[in-house]
């Protein structure tokens, strides 16, 4: 065991006694025999058994206030509750209990939630069922862990190749681009269930045929290029004349192409459709800025899908997509931009202009994450400031982060 490697807590607090056996001995067993080891090499980890719920908030807090705040995966069948029948989809939300320890863990933690029927649930990471297999326990920890590495803070390095940062140009760069988000989005937890699992292994909503598309490439020697990273806009009424109409048409003609392939994402593409177009003005409480845009006969878009693959975080990738989509989207005539972003992230936006919304806070649509809004206006001939920060890991539904969130 590499013993410089950072240290993994998994917390363990089951009520349930038929599913506190279960759990424990499958723990127990993918831990002592390495299996868990060989899965996150990056960790050391260390198994702590919790009989009662204040114990467990007595514990992340004195982690989280630790000099260098060490990683938590908590295991608990006590975060979610049902608010109606417990067979409705939408049912579920976090408990009590469960926004607590969100406060306690920060952003060093990872939460899964032990479940008779599991299903994504509102800002609760990953959900098992009670009869889950050493198998399925395994995989979601190496997914919780993976969030946990990609979350962390990077370190600052630089590439022997150069970057461009530039608008996708064809289909096959529109594939890699959709790839490259599923995999990040799959870490992070940001995918519902059938698209985490639909074999094209694409990340693909509605937003896409009305967006325009950024990708960073590294230029390597020999002339070709790798994509490390992605960002979009999503412009409402796009079919406005605009320098990018052309452009749009063809993201628009690609997307759809792209998801015909998969019959789970062409479902989504095709029956998903935003009527008010812009994803913060479904999940937002916003509807006076909305009238008001409509009244000045405003153009307005989104920021979001700001992403940068996992061994190019600290190049500084992040803020150059950032500040390329801006300048894209002041290009293509957007006088509102809008990005959805978690609290602790207010003030690396402000740098970009971005102002926070006073009362809009609502979840991210398709990525199950409470969010508060932020605004660029007015966007037209008006420069963003440069970001400080060295990199702004996924965000979901808004632009960029210090650290994962989205």
């Amino acid at each position: 065991m590499d013993r410089d490697a950072r240290k993994l807590r998994l917390v363990f607090c089951v009520v349930n006694d038929v599913a506190a056996r279960h759990f424990w001995k499958l723990l127990v067993d993918v831990v002592g025999s390495g299996q868990l080891a060989v899965a996150v090499p990056r960790y050391r980890v260390e198994l702590v058994r919790c009989e009662t719920q204040h114990e467990v908030l007595a514990r992340l807090r004195r982690y989280s206030s630790e000099p260098e705040p060490q990683a938590v995966i908590l295991i608990s069948d006590s975060l979610v509750e049902s608010v109606a029948d417990i067979r409705a989809t939408d049912s579920w939300t976090p408990s009590y209990w469960a926004k607590d320890v969100a406060d306690a863990i920060g952003t060093c933690g990872v939460t899964i939630s032990i479940m008779q029927e599991p299903r994504r649930v509102a800002d609760i990471d990953r959900s098992l069922a009670r009869s889950t297999t050493s198998e399925q326990l395994l995989a979601t920890l190496k997914l919780a862990a993976d969030k946990l590495t990609y979350m962390s803070r990077p370190d600052k390095r630089a590439y022997p190749s150069p970057f461009e940062v530039r608008l996708i140009r064809r289909q096959t760069e529109l594939l890699e681009y959709f790839r490259l988000r599923h995999r990040i989005y799959k870490i992070m937890g940001y995918l519902r269930d059938e698209i985490e699992n639909a074999a094209s292994q694409m990340d693909i909503d509605w937003c896409d045929s009305i967006a325009l598309h950024c990708g960073a490439y590294e230029r390597l020697r020999d002339g070709r290029e790798t994509l490390v990273g992605t960002a979009r806009v999503v412009i409402a009424s796009s079919e406005m004349a605009q320098k990018h109409a052309g452009l749009l048409s063809l993201y628009k003609q690609w997307t759809e192409r792209l998801a015909a392939g998969d019959p789970v994402l062409n479902k989504v593409v095709s029956n998903q459709v935003l009527e008010l177009e812009l994803p913060i003005f479904h999940s937002q409480n916003m509807s006076g800025i909305f009238r008001k845009a409509v009244q000045n006969d405003e153009v307005c878009g989104e920021l979001s899908r700001v992403i940068v693959a996992e061994d190019y975080r600290g190049a500084g990738l992040s803020r150059q997509l950032v500040e390329f989509a801006l300048a894209e989207a002041g290009r293509a005539g957007i006088q509102r931009l809008f990005l959805e972003c978690l609290d602790v992230h207010q003030e690396l936006y402000g740098k970009f202009g971005f102002r926070r919304l006073d009362g809009a806070r609502g979840t991210v649509i398709g990525v199950n994450k409470t969010m508060l809004a932020m605004e660029l206006y007015p966007l037209t001939g008006r420069a963003a400031a440069p970001a400080q920060a060295d990199t702004l890991p996924p965000v979901a539904s808004g632009a960029a982060e210090s650290r994962g969130h989205a």
